[in-house]
């Protein structure tokens, strides 16, 4: 059996990001109407981190912080785990997993280890979580 790479899975969807300065409440309206429920927040080629539906929930509204005066980085998770597209598709599915994770940035990165782009984002339905290790 041939091995699958994250390049494999990877749908060709929009890369939805939002600059780092950016306020939640921002964030929501590019979330509903991007129809998206995780954003990676993205300094030039850098990533910073990825802000999701649950984090707006849990970190914003559970903690009754104001939603246009928190700034996303405020309430993101900071460095996150990415793969890159040739990363196995069981790697990722596995740290997604043991992490508990339901999206995963992808990346390019140079010689150096060094992210030079984002590619896009995996997101569980991206191939079946139920499923366990291969």
């Amino acid at each position: 059996m041939d091995q699958i790479f994250v390049r494999d899975v990877l749908k060709d969807r929009r890369i939805v990001q939002l600059r780092p300065n950016a306020i939640v409440s921002e964030a929501a309206k590019v979330l509903r109407m991007e129809k998206v429920s995780a954003l990676l927040i993205v300094d030039d080629a850098t990533l910073l981190g990825i802000l999701t539906e649950r984090d707006i929930v849990w970190r914003v509204v559970a903690e009754g912080r104001d939603i246009d005066a928190t700034k996303v980085t405020d309430v993101m998770t900071s460095n996150p785990l990415a793969v890159t597209p040739d990363t196995s598709e069981r790697q990722a599915r596995i740290a997604m997993q043991d992490l508990g994770i339901r999206h995963l940035p992808v990346v390019d990165r140079n010689d150096n280890g060094e992210t030079t782009r984002v590619v896009g984002m995996l997101a569980e339905e991206d191939f079946d979580i139920s499923q366990g290790p291969a």
